[in-house]
């Protein structure tokens, strides 16, 4: 299966396209970093570094944290935004912790339709997928418009299968629905 960063860092740019407002969260790391650069010189005389040492500190403060910083951030944003769709997709197709699952790879908002395009990389091939169909919509509460579609393969990766859906939410149960089960 695919390096699941490479898959989430694709969907947070996506993400990031839909709403501008996620680069705010990049903020605290321009700002840590920059505070880091201006007091390096201050770090290095109170810890007494000098030699090789200092240069390899500099190289680490002021090029490998804030690198580390952004891959971090954009790793977190990835599991929140996908955690939730991925963990109700792997209760429908029964899946075990271990086992592989699909992975979000894109969630596409349609503020028009109400819709809701996601893409998913999957080993699980499209026929698996249309026979829970009825689970993935039970299990994610949505209403799945269309059927499934395949897309392309990325070069390299012919084990996973690219699929996507378009769903709307399920509307809210009525109130006149069932007030108590006597079966409790």
């Amino acid at each position: 299966m695919n390096n699941k960063f490479s898959i989430h860092y694709i969907l947070v740019w996506n993400q990031i396209k839909q709403s501008p407002a996620l680069l705010l969260l990049l903020s605290p790391i321009a700002i840590i970093s920059i505070v880091i650069w201006k007091n390096i010189g201050y770090l290095i005389t109170l810890f007494q570094i000098t030699g090789l040492a200092q240069k390899v500190f500099l190289f680490i403060g002021k090029y490998l944290l804030p690198i580390f910083l952004v891959w971090g951030l954009i790793e977190l944003i990835g599991m929140i935004i996908s955690c939730k769709d991925e963990e109700k997709i792997r209760l429908a197709f029964s899946l075990d912790k271990g086992e592989k699952g699909p992975i979000l790879r894109k969630k596409t908002r349609h503020k028009k339709s109400r819709s809701i395009i996601r893409e998913w990389e999957s080993p699980i091939p499209i026929q698996e997928w249309r026979k829970h169909r009825d689970l993935i919509e039970h299990h994610m509460n949505i209403k799945l418009v269309d059927d499934f579609h395949l897309g392309e393969r990325r070069q390299g990766y012919e084990d996973t299968h690219i699929i996507s859906m378009c769903s709307k939410r399920r509307k809210k149960p009525s109130k006149n629905g069932v007030i108590f089960d006597d079966e409790f």
